[in-house]
């Protein structure tokens, strides 16, 4: 896949015991090879190991917290479940989830933040839906770096239901449901993005109609929509990322997010969790499509659809809380 997963060095030892054990191991497995090589020798008199000074063992434990913070600022804090693969070139933590069959998941570790949801009211082509704008404080999270792909969905689920299978395997799945994505997700231990963790996700840090800017002539280095994309999908990561390294977050499929629709922000969460107390008849989708305008693919554009609906516009991306692993 197109985050190489780096293997982590061998972990280092934090307590000095457990060096002062590693260098007697040490020492036992020099002498056993240097006896076998005595052929011949009728008796061996062994002496024992001399113990380490209380010097070198402080020199050991401290060259194990460098070699330990070392490691942590290269590949990022260790999370349950998955292998630390890096930082992006924006400087974010990215992680590969593994899915079997030597098929992995990309997520970018989004950090913690706030931000303006929806969008003012005198922005061009915007819908009432999308107001009123309120400030959201999102935590810290995981979010899929691309779409899911046919091959991830195939690897997961056993079977392709996409449409577009012409496009390859690694274009973004689709004909599949909110429904079809929570059985993704009880299979995975991963789940849907709320609506706020999208649309913050995508802004990446603008306020603008899309995270690369007001003018939709830009829109088509990032996007694949109905100006570009030829009546198809296609695989995920070949358009410009956002601020925050994240692909396909404009265009391509309309992506499922948690919440139930709702047609405006009217006491909807503002510590980033999914509107999910009073259900609807619609599921959220976020992003555009590669069969529509470019104004729908704008970072505050909102639709919905029920969500046991299915079609050839609709695929989704992951999340994932961000907990790191206690004692690590």
């Amino acid at each position: 896949m197109r985050v190489r997963s780096v293997p982590l060095g061998v972990a280092a030892l934090a307590v000095a015991g457990g060096l002062v054990g590693l260098w007697f191991a040490s020492q036992s497995l020099r002498e056993t090879e240097v006896e076998s090589n005595r052929a011949g020798a009728v008796s061996r008199s062994r002496e024992p190991a001399p113990v380490p000074s209380a010097e070198l063992i402080e020199k050991m434990r401290r060259e194990a917290e460098r070699q330990e913070a070392e490691r942590r600022e290269r590949f990022g804090p260790d999370l349950a479940g998955l292998v630390a693969a890096g930082k992006s070139a924006q400087g974010l933590y990215e992680y590969d989830k593994d899915l079997g069959g030597d098929v992995t998941l990309s997520l970018v570790l989004v950090p913690a933040g706030a931000f303006m949801m929806g969008s003012p009211e005198d922005e061009p082509d915007r819908f009432s839906d999308e107001g009123s704008q309120h400030r959201v404080n999102v935590a810290a999270f995981l979010m899929g770096k691309y779409e899911v792909t046919q091959r991830q969905w195939q690897a997961v689920m056993g079977s392709n239901p996409s449409y577009f299978k012409n496009a390859g395997l690694d274009a973004p799945v689709e004909m599949v449901s909110w429904d079809d994505c929570k059985a993704f997700r009880e299979k995975t231990g991963l789940r849907l993005p709320s609506e706020a963790e999208w649309e913050y996700t995508c802004r990446a840090g603008t306020t603008t109609r899309y995270s690369c800017g007001d003018d939709e002539s830009a829109l088509g280095e990032h996007a694949w929509y109905d100006a570009n994309s030829g009546r198809t999908t296609h695989p995920v990561g070949q358009k410009k990322p956002n601020g925050w390294g994240l692909c396909d977050m404009h265009g391509n499929v309309w992506e499922w997010c948690e919440d139930w629709w709702h047609d405006s922000y009217n006491g909807a969460p503002t510590d980033g969790s999914a509107l999910i107390s009073d259900k609807g008849a619609s599921r959220v989708l976020r992003g555009g499509s590669w069969g529509h305008y470019g104004r729908l693919a704008r970072s505050a554009d909102r639709d919905g659809g029920r969500p046991v609906i299915r079609d050839i516009y609709c695929g989704f991306r992951v999340a994932l809380s961000a907990v790191p692993l206690e004692g690590r």
